[in-house]
């Protein structure tokens, strides 16, 4: 079995400068509500991407159902094709049939 290949890292694995560890600008006084605004949208992207990380989950799952149903459906055939095509003297459990021999 060959190796699952390994996900890239993304943008969104990278950690970027919090807002109150590092800027370019001097901090002023009044910048918390800046701040709160800021984390508060970053905070609401991540819950949309949440959802449609949900949605996607139960697309996923209802395909892994719909392909789990259709394998079961597949081996019923095939168990029974196989049926089918046993010997019917096999199995019929008449195993000890009297054999008399024929002269001409």
């Amino acid at each position: 079995m060959a190796p699952k290949p390994r996900r890239a890292k993304g943008l969104n694995n990278i950690k970027l400068i919090g807002i109150s560890k590092g800027s370019s600008m001097p901090r002023m006084k009044n910048s918390n509500y800046l701040d709160l605004h800021i984390l508060q949208k970053k905070k609401d992207m991540l819950k949309d991407e949440f959802k449609i990380i949900k949605k996607r989950e139960s697309i996923i799952l209802k395909k892994i159902d719909e392909i789990d149903a259709e394998m079961a459906e597949l081996e019923g055939l095939k168990t029974i094709k196989a049926e089918e095509n046993a010997n019917p003297f096999e199995n019929s459990g008449e195993k000890n049939w009297k054999t008399v021999p024929i002269t001409y």
